[in-house]
């Protein structure tokens, strides 16, 4: 005998489907803002976070307005609610990445925002609801970067490779970030803190995949 799903667990498949799929969130009554080129990252509880992106008017979202998506009723979010507002990220960006770390926090990268790619790192803590930057010996990324890849490596390296720094100028390099920062305090105040690693890849690309190999 099949157990009857309910109207949230329904409606939380739905909002999946249009935000992996689609690639855009539906506006709905209890979602924020219709989006496309975002972020959704799973996070350890199960819950999504979504990130960043623009309007179908080309309007970067709010102050780069995040919304998380709640796939179970912990308390967090009204009975019947599928989305809850998060803390705004600290700049609006798009075509970013928005990578899970061992730690359970989600490191940010790069992206375009008002002023064209950016370079800089943001870590979230979904626990604490807050930001933090990223420092890598006192410098960003060797490059402005969108629509790049980021890619969590097994021993908790970061791998963000290409993407563009310019319009139709792809990058070469690849950034490696060991994360060696301990977890931060409930506001988030000291900085996240890594090293830095730069090598090339064969040629330049934006807009491609990276996957990790067994």
């Amino acid at each position: 005998m099949h157990n009857r799903p309910n109207g949230r667990v329904v409606q939380a498949i739905l909002g999946l489907i249009s935000v992996l799929l689609l690639g855009s969130v539906p506006a709905s009554a209890d979602q924020m803002q219709t989006r496309y080129g975002h972020t959704t990252t799973l996070l350890a509880d199960g819950n999504i976070l979504i990130l960043g992106g623009v309007t179908a008017d080309g309007v970067f979202v709010g102050a780069g307005v995040s919304a998380q998506l709640s796939l179970e009723n912990r308390g967090e979010v009204a009975a019947g609610d599928m989305f809850a507002p998060l803390t705004n990220m600290p700049e609006s960006r798009s075509s970013h990445t928005a990578t899970l770390l061992l730690t359970g926090e989600v490191l940010v990268a790069g992206g375009v925002g008002g002023a064209g790619p950016r370079n800089d790192l943001r870590i979230f803590n979904p626990v604490n609801n807050c930001w933090r930057p990223l420092v890598a010996g006192g410098e960003l990324m060797a490059n402005d970067r969108a629509n790049h890849t980021a890619t969590l490596l097994k021993d908790g390296r970061v791998l963000v490779c290409g993407g563009e720094r310019a319009a139709a100028v792809a990058n070469v390099s690849c950034d490696v970030y060991t994360i060696t920062t301990p977890a931060p305090d409930v506001n988030c105040a000291a900085d996240g803190i890594a090293s830095r690693a730069t090598v090339n890849m064969q040629a330049p690309r934006s807009h491609h995949s990276a996957t990790l190999l067994s």
